[in-house]
């Protein structure tokens, strides 16, 4: 009797489309699991590209007494670091005097305006040492970027 039944049982296919969906999924997920497991920790940890690596080099020498005042001020915005400040130090420093007074212009409308402030302090603080080692002057009216820095570093009282 139980060799008929399980005959019986062998022989019907009603349920063999909903078994086969099963272990094809399974097989699927096992399939992507094993790709993660192999590139996918090595795809988060992995840094940029050996070619994309920019090596950012501090001036070799005494830094100036005016950027040593800039370079004195912590930066505001959490995620910069030093590291940022040198890359950016040497780019500005290759623009000429038109366009790094045009990005003055540009970074102070941040420092002062609502949005990105602590931002656009940082790289007004790049900017105007740059400026001040090349002799230039800051636009008239325009408060230094001392002075932001320490109105910017203030705690902000909550609005009641």
């Amino acid at each position: 009797m139980v060799s008929k039944r399980s005959d019986r049982f062998a022989a019907r296919e009603s349920g063999a489309a909903a078994i086969d969906w099963v272990i094809l999924a399974v097989g699927v997920f096992g399939l992507a699991l094993a790709v993660y497991s192999l590139f996918g920790s090595d795809l988060t940890l992995r840094g940029p590209a050996p070619e994309q690596v920019v090596e950012t080099v501090a001036p070799a020498g005494p830094v100036p007494e005016v950027v040593a005042v800039y370079r004195a001020r912590p930066l505001l915005y959490p995620h910069f670091d030093e590291a940022w400040r040198t890359a950016q130090i040497a780019a500005f420093a290759a623009l000429d005097d038109a366009a790094l007074l045009a990005a003055y212009d540009a970074q102070y409308g941040v420092a002062t305006g609502t949005v990105n402030t602590l931002i656009g302090a940082d790289y007004l603080g790049v900017i105007e040492a740059e400026i001040r080692l090349r002799g230039l002057d800051l636009p008239p009216g325009n408060r230094s970027f001392t002075d932001l820095h320490d109105a910017l570093s203030q705690p902000v009282e909550a609005v009641p």
